[in-house]
């Protein structure tokens, strides 16, 4: 479907039908054709007689076995007491052996069953079409795509929950309630096994459940792989996603049905209460009703972002503090669970909770105690990390805060504000920490036509302005609004009309943990493979972007039509067509620092390398008029280099930053980036520089981006593409055609009255 409209305007998506064509109908076909078959097998075997002979036969079987055990206890040889072996181990040692012997006996009967042979198996099926129709289908811009583990994988987590729920809470119900649905638990009042061992066999039976279950993705992942002809599995990204992703949710599910036939002690009864308690968190992050993932009791982050690169630190603590969070919160509820676990024939809600001082021991008060002590730290933790330090809102919150803004400041949209000339820039990239140190010395110029008393600066979160300084001469604030994270300064001297300025920042901008968003990265700060923005240097004045651009959400808080953007008609020269209000076509400079080993990128020409104390420094002069856009990326880079000659004979170098083992498509990425300077140059002149880098980064960080003679190009846009067969659209060509454009088009040219 994605596929289909993806393309479609926002008019289109509202009024057009789906067409029943291409993958679309493939889709409906394949799984319409399975359903008829499954249906047509049953018709042609189901028959009642059979099934009735089937149980008589097991019956029989039970029955037989049961005797011949019988007879073998008799004809055992009595045995003298100087034969009696004295068994020295503690009692809770052996009852603790017993309970992982029948948990896994346990196990064993379940997973022997053609019930859940068969559910295995369909789910094992749904899960590989569905990543294999990912892999076989180009969409999104990007056509197909090798079978690489963060890609193939997110893509699956849907299925597998929907349906994997399912399983686990059916057949963990199931295997709990098997003593009474053979009418064995008449017999365990007289057994002398206690009650923590009977339970913790069934956990144990159903810990085995859901480990199979969450392996059906992985094994799902490895058949589209190796069907493929692909062999270069991630096993690390696997481990990550099977073990802080899949197992915790399925874990979570077993739990909460264990709780369920714990208080309830109904099967069918149990089954549907832990199925609706699991479906329900989905349900509610589908339509956003709860969007704080910390309430979302058994649904995970399904949007992964994982990378060849080593870029998804956040993400993997993120899974761990959520893991521990709701697994001791479960694991609680387990030991309460036990204390009110049927026994025998004792079903009765009112029997068991006058059971329940006889259940309450040390031993299981200190378990509780435990994993209270753990969900309150992960809690806390969470809370700290999500809530306050990362400041998260609800979306109706932010569009809140957004109206606010816009009410609060409007009144100074046009106030005049400089514009930066030239910027020689410093930024000092801390990987590891996920934080940057950065200053900046910019020329500034007053194009308005009146004074400007005021200097407003309006900064990204995370981002804190440590001091600035005009004309060498340090300011002070005097307002701030940390809410709206806006700065105002007065002047020591007015800026008039025309007059020049030296203003200089210094800023920071640290990161800490994770966020409520389920698959932005909070910081693009990462381990390897950053990327720091334009976003990260404060804007001056009013910031347009803030404002609420739908005109419903703009009426529900009393706000009218939007304002528009200042009229660039006003323009002077050609340097005022700019993307940005705060800069004309700038020159300067830009110093990047980053850990030795990797490679800092930014646009213009590299004058400068120097490694000083486990730090390397890359320094860029920017010759070339270009709008005020300054993009830096860093990572332990491989690089690939060609050369291309203009028609006037000027050598240009194009340099391929990868991923080291990215290795698919250098030789095309060079091609089309030869072919697409050459038409270029025919119809708009000369590349304007020497050097054409194009760099890859994360999966999913950034979109495309070119800015001055650097092309910013994400993981999956080009990268990892399967050319193994030709493919329907180019789209390496047409992408690295369009970025080589853009060095031109919105940096070199602006469009006439």
């Amino acid at each position: 479907v994605e596929g289909q409209i993806y393309y479609w305007t926002a008019e289109e998506r509202a009024e057009r039908f789906l067409a029943l064509e291409g993958a679309l109908l493939q889709n409906r076909v394949l799984y319409v054709s399975i359903a008829f078959l499954i249906l047509l097998f049953a018709y042609l075997k189901f028959d009642v007689c059979r099934f009735l002979q089937a149980a008589k036969g097991r019956e029989a079987k039970i029955a037989s076995k049961a005797a011949r055990a019988v007879t073998a206890r008799s004809n055992e040889q009595s045995v003298t007491p100087e034969e009696v072996e004295v068994n020295n181990t503690p009692s809770w040692v052996y009852w603790l052996r017993n309970a992982f012997s029948s948990g896994w006996k346990a196990f064993g009967v379940v997973a022997a069953d053609k019930a859940f042979v068969i559910a295995i198996f369909t789910l094992l099926l749904m899960v590989t079409l569905s990543g294999w129709s990912l892999v076989l289908k180009e969409f999104d811009a990007a056509g197909q795509l090798l079978p690489k583990d963060f890609l193939v994988m997110p893509k699956l987590m849907y299925p597998t929950l929907l349906f994997g729920l399912v399983g686990a809470v059916f057949f963990s119900i199931e295997l709990c309630a098997r003593e009474k649905t053979y009418h064995m638990n008449e017999l365990i009042d007289a057994c002398p096994v206690p009650t923590w061992s009977m339970m913790l066999g069934k956990l144990i039976g159903v810990v085995l459940l859901s480990v199979v279950i969450a392996l059906v993705p992985v094994v799902s992942v490895l058949m589209i792989q190796f069907g493929t002809g692909y062999f270069e599995p991630n096993w690390g990204n696997l481990a990550n996603l099977t073990l802080l992703v899949l197992m915790p949710i399925m874990l979570i599910y077993v739990l909460i049905s264990i709780f369920t036939f714990g208080v309830l002690h109904n099967k069918a009864l149990s089954q549907g209460v832990a199925i609706i308690l699991c479906i329900t968190p989905a349900i509610f992050n589908e339509v956003s009703t709860v969007e704080n993932y910390m309430l979302l009791w058994a649904w995970p982050f399904p949007a992964t972002q994982f990378s060849d690169f080593e870029s998804d630190g956040q993400f993997i603590e993120r899974y761990q503090m959520f893991a521990a969070y709701w697994l001791s919160f479960y694991l609680l509820l387990s030991v309460v669970a036990y204390w009110l676990w049927p026994r025998g024939t004792a079903g009765g809600v009112a029997k068991r909770m006058a059971d329940l001082k006889s259940r309450f021991g040390l031993a299981s008060g200190l378990l509780a105690a435990a994993f209270g002590m753990v969900f309150v730290w992960s809690s806390t933790t969470i809370y700290q990390t999500m809530m306050i330090q990362n400041d998260f809102k609800t979306r109706d919150e932010m569009r809140a805060e957004k109206a606010e803004y816009e009410k609060k400041y409007a009144v100074n949209r046009y106030q005049p504000q400089p514009k930066i000339s030239v910027a020689n820039l410093q930024v000092d990239l801390f990987p590891a920490e996920q934080r940057a140190d950065y200053s900046g010395n910019f020329t500034v110029v007053n194009k308005s036509n009146s004074a400007i008393n005021r200097l407003i600066l309006e900064h990204a979160e995370d981002v804190s302005i440590k001091a600035v300084s005009v004309n060498n001469g340090g300011v002070e604030a005097s307002e701030v609004d940390p809410v709206h994270r806006r700065v105002e300064y007065s002047l020591p001297q007015s800026l008039e009309v025309g007059d020049v300025a030296q203003l200089k920042l210094k800023m920071e901008v640290d990161y800490h943990g994770f966020t409520n968003d389920d698959d932005s990265y909070n910081s693009t700060i990462v381990g390897d493979g950053s990327y720091f923005g334009s976003t990260m240097w404060p804007t001056f004045g009013y910031d347009r972007g803030r404002e609420l651009d739908l005109s419903g959400i703009r009426s529900e808080f009393g706000l009218g039509e939007r304002k528009p953007a200042q009229n660039a008609g006003s323009a002077r020269t050609a340097a005022d067509f700019s993307l940005s209000d705060d800069a004309d076509f700038v020159m300067g400079k830009i110093t990047v620092i980053t850990d030795e080993g990797q490679i800092a990128l930014a646009p213009g020409k590299l004058v400068g390398i120097s490694t000083k104390n486990g730090r390397s420094s890359f320094t860029y002069e920017q010759r070339v008029m270009t709008p005020w856009n300054m993009q830096v990326v860093s990572a332990q880079y491989a690089v690939d280099k060609t050369a291309w000659t203009t028609a006037l004979g000027k050598i240009v170098t194009i340099e391929i930053y990868h991923h080291p083992e990215h290795i698919y498509n250098l030789e095309r990425f060079k091609g089309a980036a030869k072919s697409a300077l050459v038409d270029a140059e025919k119809l708009w002149g000369e590349f304007p520089y020497n050097t054409l880098r194009i760099a890859e980064v994360p999966n999913a960080m950034v979109d495309e981006l070119t800015t001055g003679n650097l092309i910013i190009v994400p993981e999956n846009k080009g990268w990892v593409q399967d050319y193994n067969s030709k493919p329907d659209v180019d789209w390496i060509t047409y992408q690295v055609a369009r970025d080589v454009a853009r060095v031109w088009w919105g940096q070199q040219l602006a469009v006439a009255d």
